[in-house]
């Protein structure tokens, strides 16, 4: 069961291959000065969203439940945590080659199943 701050609470994903290809991107570019890139899918995904899509991926079909109750601790769900990675699409030709969801797929594997 989620609390609900914790369940409605955005973060930024990025599949661990796509990460890598910005990573090279980056290390070819070779215009002058230092430049900070955010990588990552361009929207960020709730909690209770990647519970759904990872249990989708798993053929899983039970029910996730959110309680009425919020969760304390030392992260804040109330400020969603995700960036904005239009600058590495702009200055250097970034896109996603693996849909969100297919990362979820791949990332899970036939392993969870």
């Amino acid at each position: 069961m989620l609390p609900k701050n914790r369940a409605n609470f955005r973060w930024g994903y990025g599949y661990v291959d796509e990460v890598a290809d910005s990573l090279l991107l980056c290390a070819a570019d070779r215009r002058p000065g230092n430049r900070v890139y955010n990588v990552g899918y361009p929207t960020g995904t709730s909690t209770i969203e990647l519970h759904r899509m990872v249990a989708d991926a798993i053929g899983w079909d039970g029910t996730i439940e959110i309680s009425d109750e919020e969760e304390s601790g030392p992260i804040n769900y109330s400020q969603d945590l995700y960036t904005d990675s239009s600058r590495i699409r702009e200055e250097l030709g970034y896109s996603e080659t693996v849909s969100f969801e297919e990362g979820i797929r791949l990332t899970v594997g036939n392993d969870c199943v």
